[in-house]
């Protein structure tokens, strides 16, 4: 009972469900375009998330030189792993990490860029 009102069970469960949903960080990737001249027509992320089958694809359009984008991995606890895929029209010509390395993971992540103390969040340039 909080200020004379007695509010039922149900919408307390709701509420508390709801508000630990809000609460939770999200796992975020900034990618910034540090490139003279290149605009990507696409970054793309495709992401795993724990103990759910299938990959989830996120995508940004035109990322121009000077340029940051963020992708949303959803709740930092269900994030696994992700890669990133620069491409130039069609073509791919980057990737993140680069070929034969993996998906990144939080702790690759954090070997890539030791001085990065969020475990929620990465940021990553690419250059020419």
């Amino acid at each position: 009972m909080a200020n004379g009102f007695l509010l039922p069970q149900w919408l307390l469960d709701l509420l508390r469900n709801h508000t630990r949903l809000i609460l939770r960080p999200h796992y975020t990737v900034q990618i910034t375009n540090l490139t003279a001249h290149v605009v990507f027509s696409e970054i793309n992320v495709f992401y795993k998330r724990v103990n759910m089958n299938g990959v989830v694809f996120l995508s940004q359009t035109n990322v121009e030189p000077g340029e940051s984008r963020f992708f949303d991995l959803g709740p930092c606890p269900e994030m696994e792993s992700y890669v990133v895929g620069f491409f130039f029209g069609e073509e791919l010509v980057a990737q993140l990490p680069p070929a034969g390395q993996g998906n990144m993971t939080p702790q690759l992540a954090s070997q890539f860029k030791p001085s990065d103390q969020d475990p929620c969040a990465d940021g990553w340039a690419i250059s020419d």
